[in-house]
This record gives structure tokens, C-alpha cells and sequence, in this order.
């Protein structure tokens, strides 16, 4: 009766791709968090971070540790600063997209530079672990006041959510489909077909009193 979590996965992919990368609602008033190809929407900061992260990880083939070190000593206050959540959100998007590819060079030639040389530079580490934890705790903050002021609240699904609660919808319905097909399947047991009917079977029926 259970579906498999392979092919779970998989329903899910066929009906949430075109959402499953936009990270924001996909209404007008966060129509520039996302970029859209298609059917499918992307999130901005993402696509920005990752071409960073590309772009970086080709770059530190072609030099040494030192300089890593020293492009990401040089990145660090400037990237660091201006994306934190507090005021982030309030640049414009194009700088946002910008620091977020410097985010991504960033990691890469930290990563490059301490693990090249990991006795003088692990102290790095922690410290960035505790700036991310730091980071995390006030972006959650502020996500849980982006939807604020706006006239859609309260009143069900937003327009914002709409594509990923039909993408919900056809999931759950597919899923169902294959249960019950599944439970009509010759040699399943009875119990399990009650468990998605609800009804007893005509024996309980008349064992009852």
C-alpha cells in the first residue's frame, strides 16, 4: 500500500518543478526575487550565489592559497555588511544579485585558503560559523514579516502561493491514486482496503450485534 519514497519523490518532482527553486512567493509584490525560464521560476539569490560559487571554484584552479586569502580578507566586511538581513532587503535588487555572486566567491576562496593552510587560518572557521548562526537567526526574523501590510492576508491561498498549492494539490492526488490502486490490486489484504475506506467489511457487519 505505501508508495515508495523513490517514486514519492519523483511525483513530487513531476508537478513542483516549476516552484520548487522560486524560495519566494510569486506574487507582484516579490516579482523581483525570482527570474522565470519557462514554466519554471528560479530564485534569484540562489542563481546569483551559485554562479559565484562557479566562478570561483574556476578561479582558485589559477591561483594560490595567499591570494585566496587575500580576496577573501578584502570581500568579507564589504559582503558581509551590506547582506545582512536587516538592511539587505532594502537595496536594490541588481546590488543584491551582486552581492550574492561576491557571497559565493567569497566562500570558495575561504574554503581554498584555509584548508591550503589550515594551521594558521582554522581559527577563520569558527568564526564563521558563528556570524551564519547569527545571520540565520535574524533572517528568520525578517522573513516572518515580508508578507506585512499586505491586503491578501487572511483570505486563504495568496496569489503568491497559488502555483505551489495546485503543485501540493496534483501531488496529494496522485498519491491517493496510487494507494487505491494499490489496495484494488488481487491479494491485498482486507484490513488495508478498510484503512482508506473507512467502511467495514460485510463480515464485521454482521458479526455486529
Amino acid at each position: 500500500m505505501n508508495v515508495s519514497a523513490l517514486s514519492s519523490r519523483a511525483i513530487e518532482w513531476r508537478h513542483a518543478w516549476p516552484v520548487r527553486f522560486a524560495h519566494h512567493p510569486l506574487c507582484t509584490r516579490h516579482r523581483n526575487e525570482t527570474w522565470r525560464i519557462g514554466r519554471m521560476y528560479l530564485c534569484r539569490g540562489c542563481v546569483s550565489l551559485a554562479v559565484g560559487l562557479t566562478v570561483g571554484t574556476a578561479a582558485v584552479f589559477t591561483v594560490e592559497a595567499v591570494s585566496s586569502a587575500w580576496l577573501a580578507l578584502a570581500l568579507a566586511p564589504i559582503v558581509l555588511a551590506l547582506s545582512w538581513p536587516t538592511w539587505y532587503p532594502r537595496l536594490p535588487r541588481t546590488v543584491r544579485d551582486l552581492l550574492r555572486g561576491a557571497l559565493g566567491l567569497l566562500i570558495v576562496c575561504t574554503s581554498h585558503a584555509v584548508f591550503s593552510a589550515p594551521p594558521k587560518l582554522w581559527p577563520v572557521v569558527p568564526v564563521f560559523i558563528a556570524i551564519w548562526w547569527l545571520y540565520r537567526r535574524t533572517r528568520a526574523r525578517v522573513q516572518r514579516s515580508r508578507c506585512d501590510g499586505c491586503p491578501e492576508l487572511g483570505r486563504g491561498v495568496c496569489s503568491g502561493y497559488q502555483l505551489h498549492a495546485q503543485a501540493m494539490r496534483a501531488i496529494a492526488l496522485e498519491l491517493e491514486a496510487r494507494m487505491e490502486a494499490d489496495l484494488s490490486a488481487p491479494g491485498c489484504p482486507e484490513d488495508w482496503q478498510e484503512s482508506l475506506t473507512g467502511n467495514p467489511s460485510q463480515t464485521e457487519v454482521r458479526r455486529a450485534p
